[in-house]
């Protein structure tokens, strides 16, 4: 079992594992617990208590599946998603007139800014390139910096200078990027749980659960965007910085010189940026791009190199081996370790087959926990103390819907005035169906639980003799009550047939063979 989780998050590397995937287990454990509670907790616990040890590891593995698939896409759209939280609701109805009247109080805020304000470093340099929020004013201010600064764009030259940057700038970049998506992660899992969660609960909770669910969905996505912005101002510092203090190390990759002087640096910067975006640069900016000059050729000289009386001795160039581990080759970063371009977000490619199969496995779980709701009866009261596996009459019960709870038993006992809810009741039996009969629990070691048994159902009991000469019995007509699982059944029988079963089970084995209707 270790092995099979090592291969499905295998897939998934550290970064992801903790930005993505445990948000999305703790989103899908909350609708879980959603569904269970309107389903209610003791049917719940009894329905999986009564599943076989084959059922639940496939239903296990299936709810890794899910969460796996879930977590991929998220990571997939996630791009997406740090497009609309910086603002960009252009394509939305509505989006363009939201985002101007959103980019206009920004304008008025960004008028009252002074330099001795620790939010004026955040923000871009001009009033045109405001964003309508402030996750998207920060990553827009780090975006515009170096274009600002050194005309140079940071959508082209990122992607460039990136892997040349030190190790120790890339591990704190990686931990900035990591801090902004998880948070994201959580603020739109927040939203997400509110409307979800909100639909849920208008099917399976009362009125008070719905509004518990919408009002800590909302909470949560509010305080993730609090820590989105917080988190955004040292992501926006550092990716300044690699441009301020790093960005000659792109000149050294490329091979070109180091300029002179900031006139010569910008100019340099400027037919760069040119040549990446088009292709090709004019004639007037090609002097500017820093070739090393050529240096004339060596002079030739007549001079021969000594004989020698063989080959020259080989030589072995691997280093000594010393005991200790060489250092692996660096892997260029992958998707989900790549940075977030603040800038632009790159259109995610996501499979529309991949969509459509998570969101017809989400669909279809809450469409199971919606019908079991919806197969269960009404509540009602107990009027009296009811005992366990008794039949419902009509003065047994008061309550909204006490005629969809006539003829089913109880499963346990319920004191009086006390809510009857439906997981506590077996299916509906005739009339006079328990008259007369005693409830006999059969478990481990005589009798071993087939799947195929059910509430309700009608068996005979085969006990079969293990020693030769003892008493055998079988029983047919036995009312199936209840079924838990490993640890047997509760069957209904009459009072001979207990008589003649207590004398045959000490010296055999339990057999059931459900009776066809």
């Amino acid at each position: 079992m270790g092995g099979l989780f090592d291969a499905l998050f295998g897939a998934l590397d550290r970064r992801l594992f903790s930005t993505v995937l445990i948000p999305i287990l703790i989103f899908l454990a909350a609708l879980g617990a959603l569904i269970a509670a309107g389903v209610g907790w003791t049917e719940t616990l009894r329905w999986w208590s009564g599943l076989n040890a084959e059922s639940r590891v496939l239903l296990t593995l299936l709810a890794l599946v899910l969460v796996l698939l879930s977590a991929q896409l998220f990571a997939a759209r996630l791009p997406a998603l740090i497009k609309r939280y910086q603002g960009e609701w252009g394509d939305l109805p509505g989006g363009e007139w939201l985002a101007g009247r959103l980019t206009r109080r920004h304008e008025v805020f960004f008028r009252w800014l002074t330099e001795e304000d620790d939010r004026w470093a955040s923000y871009p340099v001009s009033e045109r390139q405001l964003m309508p929020t402030t996750f998207g004013n920060i990553l827009r201010g780090a975006a515009e910096h170096s274009a600002d600064r050194y005309r140079l764009d940071s959508s082209t030259a990122w992607p460039r200078l990136y892997p040349v940057l030190p190790e120790a700038f890339r591990q704190a970049f990686a931990l900035a990027t990591a801090d902004l998506e998880l948070a994201i992660t959580i603020s739109a899992l927040g939203g997400a749980f509110a409307v979800v969660g909100g639909l849920l609960g208008a099917f399976l909770l009362p009125w008070y659960g719905v509004l518990l669910c919408l009002s800590g969905g909302l909470l949560v996505a509010w305080g993730g965007y609090r820590a989105v912005i917080r988190a955004a101002e040292p992501y926006g510092q550092l990716y300044r910085s690699a441009f301020d203090v790093h960005r000659w190390l792109l000149l050294d990759a490329i091979g070109l010189d180091r300029p002179a002087d900031f006139d010569a640096e910008l100019k340099q910067w400027t037919a760069l940026d040119q040549m990446w975006m088009r292709g090709s640069v004019s004639t007037d900016r090609a002097a500017h791009l820093g070739y090393p000059k050529v240096l004339p050729p060596a002079p030739e000289t007549n001079e021969q190199p000594p004989e020698t009386d063989g080959p020259p001795p080989e030589t072995d160039e691997r280093p000594p081996d010393t005991g200790e581990p060489q250092p692996e080759i660096e892997r260029p970063p992958s998707v989900a370790t790549r940075p977030i371009p603040p800038s632009w977000v790159r259109r995610s490619r996501t499979s529309p087959v991949l969509v459509a199969l998570l969101a017809v496995v989400f669909l279809g779980c809450a469409a199971l926990g919606v019908a079991a709701v919806r197969r269960s009866p009404g509540s009602g009261t107990a009027a009296r103390d009811l005992p366990a596996y008794h039949v419902l009459t009509a003065g047994d019960v008061t309550g909204d819907a006490p005629d969809r709870l006539l003829g089913r038993y109880t499963l346990r006992p319920v004191p009086a005035r006390s809510p009857i809810a439906p997981g506590d009741l077996g299916p509906a039996l005739p009339a006079g169906r328990l008259s007369g009969h005693s409830a006999l629990a059969l478990g481990p070691p005589q009798l071993t639980v087939t799947p195929a048994l059910g509430r309700g159902g009608i068996v005979t009991i085969h006990v079969v003799p293990k020693n030769p000469g003892a008493a055998s019995a079988t029983v047919p007509g036995a009312v199936v009550l209840d079924v838990l699982g490993e640890r047997g059944v509760v069957l209904a029988v009459t009072r001979d047939q207990l008589t003649e079963l207590t004398a045959a089970l000490p010296d055999g084995t339990v057999h059931l063979v459900l009776e066809l209707p």
